[in-house]
């Protein structure tokens, strides 16, 4: 049975993970090596939430104890660690508690799969479609997008005022069909920079 589950959790990419209730490793599964580089001996003992950047250390830890004090699993919830390069993974964890048999918190195990290379996709997919490749600006929607947020906060009787700034650069077709449109799309990204 144990080496179906392993089988199974390594076929999906998962490690498989115990911490007690503080958060210190107690179980790592051979899969984090692929993941994050470090062995399970080097991470046994380690506090899962030392491997976070900082603030998301403290969100996370904090949604930790309420969850421990509830006694509550969790599904999917996404986190990023530093590997042991230095590099960031992402990962979508799930897990349940660990509870004795007068109801006291031994801790949680669960399950953690790499999701970093889906999320840089999803990431530069928002990217593209909220602003121009060649310049970085935003682009039409996203520019329409940040006019309705601003509106937002405007009210009739508020001191709130919205100006909106619109630059046309004239004869731009003559530099694209003298220079080509190599110079002219230079010429753009140096307007947009500027």
């Amino acid at each position: 049975c144990h080496q179906r589950f392993h089988d199974v959790a390594s076929a999906a990419g998962e490690y498989i993970w115990e911490i007690d209730p503080a958060g210190n490793f107690t179980y790592l599964s051979e899969m984090i090596t692929p993941i994050t580089g470090y062995t399970p001996e080097e991470l046994l003992g380690a506090c899962v939430f030392d491997l976070m950047p900082p603030e998301e250390s403290r969100k996370t830890r904090a949604a930790y104890l309420k969850l421990a004090e509830e006694r509550a699993g969790f599904r999917n919830r996404i986190n990023r660690i530093a590997a042991k390069n230095g590099s960031e993974v992402i990962l979508q964890t799930s897990g349940v508690p660990i509870v004795g048999q007068n109801n006291e918190l031994l801790g949680y195990r669960g399950a953690n799969m790499d999701i970093t290379e889906h999320k840089r996709a999803l990431e530069k997919i928002e990217r593209l479609a909220h602003y121009d490749t060649l310049t970085g600006l935003p682009n039409r929607i996203k520019t329409f997008d940040l006019i309705d947020q601003a509106l937002t906060g405007v009210t009739a009787d508020s001191f709130s005022t919205i100006g909106i700034f619109s630059v046309d650069i004239d004869f731009f077709n003559t530099i694209n069909e003298s220079l080509g449109h190599d110079a002219g799309n230079c010429f753009l990204v140096q307007t947009a920079r500027r």
